[in-house]
């Protein structure tokens, strides 16, 4: 959700989407299932609605994708 962040990326020649899981599937970014790896370091914590986090990022995974997720350890 950091667009100068995103604008950096794609600046440097990388296929960026600013905004939700669930907004890059609705705009056709990506495909649900079509990731066989999902990761997302330290950003559980963060967000408004964490299972439906999870649920978006399963969804990109698929039924024989992988998602990993770690959280800080205080």
């Amino acid at each position: 959700l950091n667009e100068d962040a995103v604008r950096h990326c794609r600046e440097r020649g990388f296929r960026a989407h600013c905004g939700t899981v669930s907004d890059a599937i609705a705009a056709g970014f990506v495909e649900p299932g079509s990731c066989p790896v999902v990761t997302a370091f330290h950003v559980l914590e963060h967000v408004e609605d964490p299972v439906g986090f999870v649920s978006s990022l399963v969804s990109l995974a698929g039924p024989s994708g992988r998602v990993f997720l770690s959280t800080p350890n205080s």
